[in-house]
């Protein structure tokens, strides 16, 4: 994405885990070094998720290690694991060839201190990476051969969902504040009789339980929790 003064991507942001390398991308496509080519041109691609493939390319470099030469583990890219009953292994002391219900795709940021460096992570984790999975959701689930369902998970989506709650509840917080002041002023005085009504008594006890709140969450900010 763009800012004000200049672009930032992946490649500023991500963890690399060998010098001189890209980033770290824990991703199924690695079996094929993520080149789309290798992928589509591949003879035996189950074979392949078992380190056993067959392909020429591949056959040149470590079996089931990624473009950087980092291992793609089995258990991390892929979800729902189950023996594929319609592919043997040529391997007889090999694992067995697997068969998958969902992918998993991984990109691991670095988590420096820096407060700019923070805060471009936060903006390309909205900007860039989110928009980019609400985009391929809309086109996998509308797909007539192979529909798939999207989810993901940022590191912001935590106070993301948190954000939306409070504005969601905002409105059931007042609702409640109205019906605390409502019941006191009704159930402990006279609601219209000049001294024993008990307005102020019912807006005292909202300002206490607002002022309570507000002191909590000012002792939580000073103890950083």
């Amino acid at each position: 994405f763009q800012t004000d003064s200049k672009s930032i991507s992946l490649d500023d942001l991500c963890f690399k885990p060998i010098e001189g390398q890209s980033c770290l991308v824990e991703s199924p496509a690695q079996y094929w070094l993520s080149d789309p080519v290798i992928l589509h041109t591949d003879p035996t691609p189950p074979l392949t998720v078992t380190c056993q493939t067959s392909h020429s390319v591949l056959k040149q470099k470590l079996p089931c290690f990624d473009q950087i030469g980092t291992p793609v583990m089995r258990h991390v890219v892929l979800g729902g694991i189950s023996p594929n009953s319609k592919v043997v292994s040529p391997d007889p002391c090999g694992d067995f060839v697997p068969s998958a219900k969902s992918l998993f795709l991984t990109f691991l940021l670095n988590n420096f201190k820096d407060q700019s460096f923070q805060e471009n992570a936060v903006l390309w984790e909205k900007l860039a990476f989110i928009n980019s999975i609400k985009d391929a959701n809309n086109l996998l689930k509308n797909d007539i051969q192979t529909p798939m369902k999207v989810s993901y998970m940022a590191g912001r989506s935590i106070e993301d969902s948190l954000s939306t709650e409070a504005k969601q509840n905002a409105w059931i917080v007042a609702v409640s504040y109205l019906a605390m002041f409502i019941y006191i002023a009704l159930a402990l005085g006279k609601p219209f009789h000049p001294v024993r009504s008990r307005y102020k008594l019912a807006l005292m006890g909202i300002i206490i339980v607002a002022s309570s709140f507000l002191c909590s969450i000012s002792i939580l900010s000073v103890l950083g929790l």
